[in-house]
């Protein structure tokens, strides 16, 4: 068996940065923070990044504003792809999410992984229904619409993690279909079922449940045949000791 990747998983809520965290994030971020509308978006993603960066910082013996970190898109050039973490940092696997008043930053070595947080989504009415068809397959949607109606949200959530976690650790994301993988039922402990086109075969995907609290669901996915050693972290011990 191969060996465990380990990973640790940090976890804390949004906050509005000072002028001098934010002085810690690239140009790049510090652009892209700007065009957020919302001050919402603007908290959520400058938190992330800057745990991200203080994370990989201690992990490597770096500031945070020395760590490099390149979101370089391949298709178009901007800087809005999965962060890869380079310079000192490099070989260590980078992933985040945030959903409402979660941001989740993990950071492992030895496999590709990914990270999705997600809250409870409205599934009524057309946008739901679409949402509902586009991240399950046939034989998802029927699992879960056997279920009882009280249920059937905190099914649809956590296929909704497994699948999102697995497309941003392969670096897809949108690019390809949700449909293309068959995971477990919510129900069930995480596991994948099935995988389409280039994506890697199931048995070398693994997925960890991970507690976000209550009203979210997580996954942490790993490309790899082995075990994940997944460690849960508050955060605040990062921003702690950093403004000590």
């Amino acid at each position: 068996m191969s060996a465990a990747v380990p990973c640790t998983v940090w976890w804390t809520r949004p906050r509005d940065v000072t002028d001098a965290q934010l002085g810690l994030l690239s140009e790049g971020e510090r652009d892209r923070y700007g065009a957020l509308r919302s001050d919402d978006d603007r908290a959520r993603f400058a938190t992330a990044r800057l745990i991200a960066r203080i994370a990989l910082g201690r992990r490597v013996d770096l500031e945070p504003a020395e760590v490099e970190l390149d979101a370089t898109c391949p298709r178009c050039g901007a800087q809005h792809a999965k962060p890869v973490p380079g310079g000192a940092a490099a070989g260590l696997e980078l992933s985040i999410s945030h959903s409402g008043d979660r941001v989740a930053v993990a950071i492992a070595e030895g496999a590709q992984v990914g990270l999705d947080v997600e809250g409870q989504p409205a599934l009524g009415g057309r946008d739901g229904r679409d949402l509902w068809e586009a991240v399950l397959r046939p034989a998802e949607q029927a699992l879960i619409a056997r279920l009882p109606e009280e249920l059937r949200g905190e099914a649809f959530l956590a296929v909704w993690t497994r699948k999102e976690a697995i497309l941003k650790a392969t670096g897809d994301g949108l690019d390809v279909a949700m449909t293309e993988l068959e995971v477990s039922p919510g129900t069930a402990p995480p596991r994948v079922l099935s995988s389409a086109g280039h994506l890697p075969p199931a048995e070398s995907i693994a997925l960890v449940e991970l507690h976000p609290g209550a009203g979210y669901r997580a996954t942490l996915a790993a490309i790899t045949r082995g075990p994940v050693d997944v460690e849960e972290a508050d955060a605040e011990v990062l921003l702690v000791s950093r403004a000590s």
